[in-house]
């Protein structure tokens, strides 16, 4: 004779429902968890950004600035100089053709007129880069201006962390027939 087969509780489907409804629950607590330390980190991310990240591309920004201001300056100084410079060798070239063009008469007045020109040409594209510059500057200016404005008035994002509901507090809630939320 058979012995009777032991009945299985596990296949009542109330029983399924039941720890079917427990793993969601223990899931739901795990992502809420999960949820909660994803929010802090990007609170802290953005606290981040705006006490230490920000000021400091600000102040970036200003040394840049600083930098090019410099760099413009010796740019501007360099070319005065170097147009300092090509107006003393032209006039010293005048000055030798002068004396040589008693001497070589016509040849040394074609040579005068050449060098006058050069210096003549010197004289424009050094204003020229000079109009350049200053533009060049101005456009900066601007652009530096614009950009912090810009930095100033973007607001930080806000994050608002929501309170999960824990394991025992949900099996409490499903024994009672109630859904209650967490908040």
């Amino acid at each position: 004779m058979k012995s009777p087969k032991p009945f299985d509780l596990s296949a009542i489907p109330e029983n399924r429902a039941a720890k079917a409804t427990e793993k969601s629950a223990e899931s739901l607590e795990k992502m809420s968890g999960l949820l909660l330390e994803m929010a802090g980190s990007i609170g802290v991310t953005i606290d981040s950004l705006t006490r230490k990240v920000v000021p400091e591309y600000l102040s970036s920004l200003d040394e840049s600035r600083a930098s090019a201001t410099r760099m413009l300056r010796i740019t501007i100084a360099g070319l005065v100089f170097s147009a300092l410079v090509s107006v003393a060798l032209t006039g010293w070239q005048v000055y030798l053709a002068n004396k040589s063009g008693e001497e070589l008469g016509g040849q040394a007045k074609e040579t005068l007129d050449t060098l006058k020109y050069q210096l003549e040409a010197a004289k424009s594209a050094q204003d020229r880069l000079e109009r350049e510059f200053a533009i060049q500057r101005q456009q900066n200016e601007e652009l530096n201006a614009r950009l912090i404005a810009a930095l100033k008035t973007m607001s930080a994002p806000v994050v608002n962390v929501v309170k999960p509901v824990s394991t025992a507090e949900s099996k409490l809630n499903m024994k009672d027939g109630h859904a209650r939320s967490g908040r």
